[in-house]
């Protein structure tokens, strides 16, 4: 059940709600995140390719794919991407979020393993992150693991979804560039990136 009325703590400085809020921050990330996904997937895919099927197993695409995910937003972002003391990475926007990067179901929640630290974060009450919102971003895959069918932000918390947000209505919003630039057979990672020029908050994002 979605439940759009519940009110969530704000980042610190913003007077509006916090998805609002996350999308004028995050503007500046969001078309980035959407490629990240998708390089990511063609990545992956050619990596199990090249993998004798005896040694693949459910969790061998989701778990390449997240090393991907990983990897790529370390490059991108290097003074953003953090692990805390379980080896959890995550994506902390200064006083405003932390972002969770994880592959959907579809009713839009984390396909984690459940634990306590899993159930925690579900609630907005991780005691081993910084104590700020937490909002997931995350992809669901069709079953064949052929395409991405979903890149969404989503806010959770008593387990249910708050609000969620479909990332890819801001890919390439307002900007002319490709991020990486290859093809779906080439597997490294390209010495240019195309950087933020300015991560901060300004006017013109809220």
């Amino acid at each position: 059940m979605i439940n759009q009325t519940e009110e969530a703590e704000f980042p610190k400085g913003f007077n509006g709600s916090l998805q609002d809020g996350f999308i004028a921050d995050m503007n500046y990330a969001l078309p980035q995140f959407v490629e990240i996904f998708e390089k990511s997937l063609h990545k992956m895919l050619n990596e199990v390719e090249r993998i004798d099927p005896s040694f693949l197993n459910r969790n061998s695409k989701p778990n390449r794919m997240n090393e991907n995910i990983k990897g790529f937003l370390s490059k991108i972002f290097p003074d953003k991407i953090k692990e805390n003391g379980s080896k959890r990475f995550y994506f902390l926007e200064k006083d405003g979020y932390i972002l969770l990067f994880k592959k959907l179901n579809r009713d839009y929640l984390p396909s984690n393993i459940k634990t306590k630290s899993s159930k925690s974060i579900l609630n907005q009450s991780a005691l081993d992150l910084p104590e700020l919102p937490i909002i997931f971003v995350g992809y669901t895959p069709n079953s064949s693991w052929e395409k991405i069918d979903r890149i969404s932000a989503v806010y959770i918390s008593g387990n249910e979804v708050v609000w969620k947000v479909d990332l890819r209505r801001y890919e390439n919003e307002g900007r002319n560039f490709e991020l990486f630039g290859v093809k779906k057979d080439v597997q490294e990672f390209p010495s240019l990136l195309v950087k933020p020029k300015n991560q901060g908050k300004t006017s013109e994002q809220k």
